[in-house]
């Protein structure tokens, strides 16, 4: 069989530069225009070492290749886990996502029966980043939007753990049928970062509703607003839209991925009426899951 590119550009997509150089003198910005403008950045010059992602993927392709995965189902009171196949509704369509991914709280236990050295050094670095994209947004935030937020981004997130992170596995799809590999969506935390070295077949929605592609290197970090950025700077930072799709003319491999959600602590007033547990919570509800024993602590 003809093993062709996962995923091209439609001819209609947007291709657009976001990059953000860590290195610069004020990187906080461009930072802030980029997610104000696109809801998207791409960071460069960081520390996080995107050359743990060929072990991180090789050990959790040996999980999702075994049995074992089905002992670690999610937790209903936790919200961690291995989530099957077809487990998750992303949109608020009724077709389940063609994905299964293993979903990890900021230092929770992991399976023992990989070396998961790489991904809690990988999850350690992104929580630093996210820390660090806090403070320059705090800087960067314009005085009437800080003034009307309950507290600084910094002190959102200080000591939280409730940051989320999922290893995602696409299986392989044949050619001429069409699945969705995740629909349309926004992700309820305050940020997601992906990597440039996975992007392929990621597409965002902007402002304008213009679909669009960030043009990404391999080694760089993309970060995008989430509804609690958007509901605690009331609508200034804009939550994006985006989906993963998949070529359909074309026999796909199978696709990894390691979105990390990053999270404020659960008992953060993001509206007069919305703390961050709650907001997450209603999300949960409207992707299907149960919440009955949902727990609002803190990890």
């Amino acid at each position: 069989m003809n093993k062709k590119s996962e995923y091209s550009l439609s001819s209609d997509l947007v291709a657009v530069n976001l990059d953000v150089d860590f290195a610069s003198s004020n990187p906080e910005n461009t930072l802030l225009n980029n997610l104000r403008e696109k809801g998207c950045a791409v960071i460069k010059n960081h520390s996080v070492p995107v050359h743990l992602l060929k072990d991180i993927f090789t050990q959790w392709g040996q999980f999702f290749a075994s049995e074992e995965k089905f002992k670690w189902l999610r937790d209903e009171v936790t919200d961690e886990g291995y989530i099957p196949l077809h487990g998750e509704i992303a949109s608020k369509s009724d077709e389940p996502d063609f994905k299964e991914f293993f979903q990890a709280h900021y230092q929770c236990k992991l399976p023992s029966s990989i070396n998961t050295e790489s991904t809690n050094q990988m999850f350690e670095s992104l929580v630093t980043l996210g820390n660090k994209i806090c403070s320059l947004l705090d800087i960067a935030l314009p005085e009437s939007v800080k003034k009307n937020m309950n507290m600084p981004l910094n002190k959102m997130v200080l000591g939280s753990k409730n940051h989320i992170l999922r290893i995602m596995h696409y299986p392989p799809i044949e050619a001429g049928v069409h699945v969705p590999r995740s629909a349309s969506h926004t992700d309820i935390c305050l940020f997601t970062f992906v990597f440039g070295s996975t992007f392929k077949g990621l597409e965002l929605q902007d402002q304008n509703g213009i679909w669009y592609a960030p043009e990404v290197e391999p080694t760089s970090v993309v970060i995008f607003n989430g509804d609690m950025l958007d509901m605690c700077t009331n609508g200034y930072l804009k939550s994006v839209a985006h989906a993963v799709k998949a070529n359909p003319n074309s026999y796909t491999e199978s696709r990894y991925s390691l979105p990390c959600g990053f999270h404020p602590l659960r008992g953060v007033t993001l509206t007069k009426d919305m703390t961050a547990g709650l907001a997450l919570r209603t999300r949960l509800n409207e992707m299907k899951y149960p919440v009955e024993k949902f727990s609002f602590e803190d990890h």
